[in-house]
């Protein structure tokens, strides 16, 4: 009513003929919409009327489309659907725009490479081919955005791997399109789990193109090519009886019985090998004989080796001599037993004796020998060089240089009357305590080169073989065994010992020489002092007494070490020593003097004494009460790890561990035990 009114009082107004039209066809226009949307809206919740065009939904992405974002599907769309989604589109089916327009892509681009050169130019293009080979294969469906195993949505997927898909073809029969990608648990251990294969959902025809089928054939090809590299292995305890039959056509017992009766031919066959060894390739990697002694010389002596004993311009051959051990088992020969028992080591052995340079290159190996009290190495060296085994003295000249151990000292008389010059660490004197200066500084320069004897031995004990008890039967073949080995390191191994110059090594001994015939003058001070037995000039340091202490690195602990043995022990005195905070002390009248008490490694009821004296530049010097603590060529370890803990660590994280693990924690103790 209120509609109607309106509209009268609008052509009331209205006075001329051509603006009356206009109101006219304005007020049916109007009264029209006030009509017809009401009218829509009713028949909009009447079910069994037909849905308005703009609620017409994607068949793919079930996003509701308007007319002018919309097709109906065809024939092509309808296979595209049905070989990628697993979706059967209907007759009068829509699709948006946007979907259609990734069908339209796809068919028009995937491609296929495929290369093709030019003749004006050496660079290849590539051409492609569709997906046109239709394969009766189970496939499932190319997605992308989904799993598409459980077609769950993203974004937690991994895209399958190609060792992946190529496993599940191989063990499945069932063809996953490149790219696709599936939630992670449905992957282990390189193939989709039981749980996955039984939800995964395949078309019965997959259509490929030639970049899939080349790919599939490589894997299939790189697959079983490593399946034919592998060997059989009948120790293995994972096959099973039908595994014998079916290989050896016998069963698992039956195969134990005929591989126990050819023991025999197998052990003729290692024989072989090794006497073929012998006779040719040792002969020519080892032994006085393979090398001369210039060769020895100018190739394997190190210059600091060289510098330190026998002069820059020296012609001397330098060789490092040491026996190692090989255990054997306690034999029933109550001779051989005795013989063979090393009291030393507590346990049945046989000594080869190794002969080295300055760099780890084996010259020859000798023996082996027994373990008893009459084959000590003193023994040991009288025996080869008065036998003149492998015509070793027409080898060596005089002046040459051996360097040794303390158990060679019985035979520094006949090296010396043949003029070969014996170098050993000193012997601490009768009634002493503590080696001199002098002395402990020599001993020094010794160990300084005789260590990569030690390290040669250590090499032969990575073949597993050598580093076991031997049973008896094998004695025969010990001394065979450790030539082929250091015959094979000769060959093919780095030296063990290398100079990166001839003037770093040069300077390196120089400085050990000079230092060498240096005293030490912190153990003056200390016995002049009687700094030893007085208490009370001495006060708990704390941490504020060490804002002085210099700033070491590595490179400044290894020039006042001279080496890298002492450091690789700091971090084992220093895990057990900073609990006893109250045995670092200051001097109370000299606040750069400093007295520490640190636990000794061997004997829990003794502390070694040490004093340091520093500036705020460098370390001056270092006195500790051990053996070998008076020598200025070096530190021993426990000053070596006093100035590791304060010059280095004392400045980090006191949290972290020094990797020394305390694994006394798991094991239990008597109550009356400290």
């Amino acid at each position: 009513m209120w509609l109607i009114v309106s509209i009268i009082n609008d052509i009331i107004k209205t006075r001329n003929t051509r603006a009356f039209g206009e109101l006219c066809s304005k007020m049916y226009h109007r009264l029209v919409g006030y009509v017809t949307v009401p009218l829509l809206k009713c028949l909009m919740h009447d079910k069994n009327m037909p849905p308005k065009s703009n609620y017409f939904k994607c068949v793919l992405c079930s996003k509701c489309t308007k007319p002018k974002e919309r097709a109906t599907v065809n024939k092509d769309i309808t296979k595209y659907l049905r070989r990628k989604f697993l979706i059967e589109a209907k007759d009068g089916d829509i699709i948006c725009n946007k979907c259609r327009h990734i069908f339209r892509k796809e068919r028009d681009h995937k491609v296929l490479p495929c290369v093709k050169t030019s003749k004006s130019s050496s660079q290849t293009t590539a051409t492609f081919s569709p997906p046109s080979v239709s394969l009766k294969i189970p496939s499932t469906s190319k997605s992308h955005a989904y799993c598409c195993i459980c077609k769950k949505p993203g974004p937690k997927l991994i895209v399958i791997s190609p060792d992946v898909r190529t496993a599940t073809y191989v063990d499945n029969n069932i063809l996953i399109p490149s790219g696709n990608r599936c939630c992670p648990n449905h992957i282990c251990d390189g193939h989709l789990n039981d749980d996955a294969l039984c939800r995964i959902k395949t078309t019965d025809e997959s259509f490929v193109n030639r970049t899939y089928l080349l790919e599939i054939m490589n894997k299939m090809r790189k697959k079983i090519r490593e399946s034919a590299s592998r060997r059989l292995n009948f120790d293995d305890s994972n096959l099973s009886e039908p595994d014998y039959i079916t290989m050896t056509g016998l069963s698992k017992i039956n195969f134990s019985e005929v591989c126990s009766t050819l023991k025999s031919s197998v052990r003729r066959a290692f024989n072989s090998v090794r006497q073929a060894f012998m006779s040719e390739f040792v002969p020519a990697n080892l032994g006085f004989q393979h090398i001369s002694r210039e060769e020895v010389i100018q190739k394997h002596t190190r210059p600091l080796a060289q510098s330190m004993f026998g002069g820059i311009a020296s012609n001397n051959a330098i060789l490092v001599l040491d026996g190692t051990y090989i255990y054997v088992d306690k034999s029933n020969n109550f001779h051989f037993q005795r013989r063979s028992y090393s009291t030393h080591k507590g346990r049945p052995l046989v000594k080869p004796m190794i002969v080295c340079t300055t760099t780890g290159y084996y010259v020859s190996v000798l023996g082996p020998y027994l373990a008893d009290y009459r084959n000590n190495d003193a023994s040991i060296l009288t025996h080869m060089l008065k036998t003149n085994v492998e015509e070793i003295r027409d080898w060596v000249n005089e002046e040459d240089i051996f360097v040794l151990d303390r158990g060679f000292r019985d035979a520094i008389p006949l090296l010396e009357d043949l003029g070969i010059q014996a170098e050993m660490p000193r012997f601490l004197k009768k009634g002493d305590k503590q080696f001199s200066t002098e002395d402990a500084n020599m001993s020094r320069l010794v160990t300084k080169i005789r260590w990569i004897v030690e390290s040669s031995n250590a090499r032969i004990k990575t073949w597993k073989y050598l580093s076991h008890t031997l049973p008896t039967n094998q004695i025969p073949f010990i001394g065979d065994f450790v030539r082929i080995v250091c015959a094979l390191s000769n060959k093919y191994a780095q030296p063990l010992s290398q100079c990166r110059d001839v003037e770093s090594d040069q300077l390196e001994a120089a400085k050990m020489i000079h230092l060498s015939k240096m005293s030490n003058t912190l153990k003056e001070h200390v016995e002049t002092e009687n700094l030893l037995k007085k208490k009370l000039i001495w006060k708990v340091a704390s941490e504020c007494d060490f804002e002085n202490f210099p700033r070491l690195d590595d490179q400044e602990l290894r020039n006042i070490t001279c080496g890298v043995y002492q450091m690789k022990l700091a971090s084992s005195y220093i895990q057990e020593y900073t609990d006893e905070e109250s045995d670092i002390f200051v001097h109370r009248e000299d606040s750069n003097l400093l007295r520490i008490k640190i636990q000794s490694r061997h004997t829990s009821s003794k502390k070694h004494q040490l004093w340091i004296r520093y500036n705020e530049s460098y370390i001056d010097s270092w006195y500790c009460l051990c053996r070998a603590g008076a020598r200025v060529v070096g530190a021993c370890s426990h000053v070596a790890a006093v100035l590791w803990y304060l010059g280095k660590e004392l400045y980090k994280d006191k949290s972290v561990s020094y990797g020394v693990r305390n694994w006394g924690e798991h094991v239990f103790r008597c109550k009356c035990a400290a």
